[in-house]
């Protein structure tokens, strides 16, 4: 829900006071620097309703990225540890050839795993 919220990293801080010395925080929004959003917003005119599967609405206040998640995470005080790109499958060999160059290109959402900053 953080593309939905005003203030993201206000949020992100808040909740973190509530995680236990050792917790992990699970992260997943979608991911708007994908290649069929790029091609989308170049093809068609920045047309953002694009008719595609990728988790948009009108109601998104941000267009989450990896940069912006991660900079909303530090400055929340959160340690990113490991971020999972969730590729659909018709995606998947092109992935595997790219040997992780294209991973954030074609994931449609991210996970972020991290953890609070002692």
């Amino acid at each position: 829900i953080l593309q939905y919220l005003h203030n993201p990293p206000d949020i992100l801080t808040k909740f973190s006071k509530l995680i236990a010395e050792r917790g992990i925080i699970l992260i997943r929004v979608p991911n708007f620097n994908r290649v069929n959003i790029l091609r989308g917003l170049l093809f068609k005119k920045y047309n953002i309703s694009i008719n595609d599967k990728i988790n948009f609405d009108k109601t998104n206040l941000h267009f989450t990225t990896k940069r912006m998640v991660k900079n909303w995470l530090n400055q929340s005080g959160i340690e990113v540890n490991k971020i999972v790109y969730c590729i659909e499958d018709r995606f998947q060999n092109y992935a595997r050839l790219s040997f992780g160059l294209l991973y954030e290109l074609l994931a449609s959402q991210l996970l972020f795993v991290g953890k609070i900053n002692q």
